[in-house]
C-alpha cells in the first residue's frame, strides 16, 4: 500500500499489488470489479487475509472526503481530547515544574570542573519522550558535573522534587538540592546517593547536623535503560523533611529538619542536580522528567 502525504495519526492508501519483482498498482476488470488474493506478511510468513462467517473482511475504513467531496480533517487539539496524553505523570501535589528535556537545556544553567565533563542532552536513552540529560565526569574526586535551575514564587506548605535517572557506569555520588528561598531565610532539602555506603542519605540540621542514611541503595546491576524513579517531599512551613519515595518504597522522614540559614533574596528556588565521579573511569548518568510539586497532602 502507498500512503497519501498526511499526518502520522490519519493515512490513506492505494492498492498495490507484488509482481516479482515490482510493485503494480491493482486494475479491476470490465464491470469494475476488483478480483485479487489479499495476503500479508506476518512473522516472516505470508499469509492470506481470512474473512469472518459471513464472507467479510474486517477493517478499519477513514473517509479522505465528506459528500461533498471536502476533505476530512482532525485538529490537533480535538485529536488530544480524543486520545489524552501519550505520557501519565502521577503526582500526589500539584506539578509546577516540568522538565522532560524535549527542547534542549534553554532552562537550566550548566557547570562542569573541566573540559572532560559535560552536560548534554541526549538521545541515548530516555524515561519518556525521546530524550535525556547526560552528565559525564571524568576519574578523580574533585571532578563533577551539575545542571541548575531557577524557580520563582516559593510557596508554604509542602514541596516535592521528584526525578528519573539511569546510569551505565559506577559513581560515588548523585545529589539533587533544592534550595528554598523565602525573602529572609534559605531553606536546603537535598539528597544523595551514596555508592560508598549503599545508601541513600539527607542532609539533616539537628543537634548534630550532617548526613542521614535513610534508605538502603545498591548500584550493582543498574544499566543503562534500567530508570528510577525517585522523590523527595518536604513541608517548607515546619522546617521539616516529609517523605522519601523510590520505585516502589516509601520512607517517612519527618523526624529530621531541614538546614537554614539567614539570606535575604527573594522569593525562589533553585533545583540542582549533581554527579561526583569514583576515580580511575569515567562516570555517566542520564536524568529525565524532573518535576517540582507544591500542594502536597
Amino acid at each position: 500500500m502507498a500512503g497519501i502525504e498526511l499526518p502520522d495519526w490519519m493515512r490513506a492508501y492505494a492498492l498495490l499489488g507484488f509482481d516479482d519483482p515490482d510493485y503494480r498498482v491493482i486494475t479491476v476488470d470490465e464491470h469494475g470489479q476488483l478480483n485479487v488474493l489479499l495476503r500479508g506478511d506476518y512473522e516472516g510468513e505470508p499469509r492470506t487475509v481470512t474473512l469472518d462467517d459471513e464472507g467479510r473482511i474486517s477493517a478499519f475504513i477513514i473517509d479522505s472526503a465528506d459528500a461533498w467531496g471536502n476533505m476530512l480533517s482532525i485538529g490537533n487539539a480535538e485529536l488530544a481530547a480524543r486520545l489524552g496524553s501519550s505520557v501519565v505523570y502521577e503526582q500526589s501535589g500539584r506539578v509546577q515544574f516540568l522538565e522532560s528535556f524535549e527542547h534542549g537545556l534553554g532552562r537550566w544553567t550548566t557547570e562542569v570542573s573541566n573540559p572532560d565533563a559535560e552536560v548534554v542532552i541526549s538521545p541515548e536513552t530516555f524515561f519518556s519522550g525521546g530524550y535525556s540529560m547526560k552528565l559525564k565526569v571524568g576519574d578523580t574526586l574533585v571532578d563533577y558535573a551539575r545542571a541548575k535551575h531557577r524557580q520563582g514564587n516559593l510557596p508554604f506548605g509542602k514541596v516535592g522534587i521528584a526525578f528519573a535517572w539511569s546510569t551505565g557506569t559506577d559513581f560515588k555520588n548523585l545529589t539533587m538540592e533544592m534550595n528554598l528561598y523565602d525573602g529572609a531565610h534559605r531553606r536546603d532539602a537535598i539528597f544523595t546517593f551514596d555508592s560508598d555506603t549503599e545508601m541513600v542519605a539527607i542532609y539533616k540540621d539537628t543537634l548534630a547536623p550532617g548526613w542521614q542514611g535513610i534508605m538502603d541503595f545498591d548500584p550493582a546491576g543498574r544499566t543503562l535503560h534500567d530508570f528510577h524513579v525517585c522523590k523527595l517531599v518536604v513541608d517548607v512551613a515546619e522546617l521539616r523533611y516529609d517523605t522519601f519515595k523510590c520505585d516502589q518504597e516509601t520512607v517517612d522522614i519527618s523526624e529530621w529538619s531541614m538546614p537554614s540559614a539567614d539570606i535575604e533574596i527573594g522569593s525562589q528556588i533553585y533545583m540542582m542536580i549533581s554527579l561526583i565521579p569514583r576515580t580511575d573511569e569515567t562516570n555517566i548518568v542520564y536524568v529525565d522528567d524532573i518535576i517540582y510539586t507544591t500542594a502536597e497532602p
